[in-house]
This record gives structure tokens, sequence and C-alpha cells, in this order.
């Protein structure tokens, strides 16, 4: 019975790591969903997934869907190197799925 009253003792890292990627999205300048990156890229949404699936996009979960940091883009153009500078296992971010 225990376990259904007392609180989950990570409850409060969970919400502080919450707290954190909206931090680090705001810095990012925000992020796009896949159509939106796609549209800003001119190509399909299934191509900017590619490109995340290739290691060539970051994107990060956030409201239940991959989502595309706006500070990977510029002037409709993926700027060289993110993707290499942060490596795949640094939360929140992801390389690949």
């Amino acid at each position: 019975m225990s376990a259904v009253t007392d609180p989950d003792p990570l409850a409060p890292l969970l919400t502080r790591n919450v707290g954190h990627r909206e931090i680090l999205l705001r810095q990012a300048g925000g992020a796009l969903s896949a159509g939106a990156a796609g549209r800003l890229l001119g190509i399909t949404r299934a191509a900017v997934d590619e490109c995340w699936r290739t290691g060539t996009l970051l994107c990060v979960w956030e409201g239940g869907n991959w989502r595309y940091p706006a500070c990977q883009f510029r002037e409709g153009e993926v700027v060289p190197g993110p993707h290499r500078v942060i490596p795949a296992r640094s939360l929140p971010w992801r390389t690949q799925p």
C-alpha cells in the first residue's frame, strides 16, 4: 500500500529535467515540427526524418513529438556542425532514433 501513497522519489529530478529541457529549447530558439523544418528546407517531412536518421539533424522529444531545434537552421539551410558537436547520448538531444 505504501507504494501507492508514497511520492515517487525521482519526481523532483524528473521535474528539474523538464525545466532544463525548456531552458535549452528557449536558448536554441525554440523547436520546429518535422513539417515546419521541411518547409524551411524545401524538403518533405519524410526527408527531414531521414536527415535525422542519418545524423545530419538534431531533434528533441517535446510534447509527445520529435522536434527540431531552430538553432540548427539558417537562411533555409542546415547549419553545418551541431550534430557533430552534440553527441547522441547528450540528452535531451538526439541525432538518431
